[in-house]
């Protein structure tokens, strides 16, 4: 878990600002564009995998891979991040007693 308890309180609020934008994007059209070209793009790479001689081809399949775990774990897990960091973020200012006075 993150510990953002050594965080000023400016590092605080830029973090809970972030997580607004993260929130924000993710409720966003354009992010639900680009989780279905994400999407499309991964269900691609993964019809080429399965095409894909493993004997000649072995970069290949490391691209298609690595394109896939970007497109569906991390490219999500990063916004996840920021908006679970952020709630974290929230937490501690409310317990420093500063969302009190915003």
């Amino acid at each position: 878990m993150i510990d953002l308890s050594d965080l000023s309180n400016t590092e605080l609020a830029d973090r809970i600002d972030d997580a607004i934008i993260a929130e924000n994007f993710a409720e966003s059209k354009q992010w639900a564009l680009i989780k279905e070209a994400s999407d499309r793009i991964a269900s691609k790479a993964r019809d080429e995998l399965l095409n894909t001689d493993p004997v000649n081809e072995a970069g290949r399949i490391m691209e298609l891979q690595i394109t896939i775990k970007v497109l569906q774990n991390i490219l999500p897990g990063i916004v996840r991040g920021l908006r679970e960091e952020g709630k974290l973020a929230f937490a501690v200012y409310h317990d420093r007693g500063l969302d009190e006075t915003t």
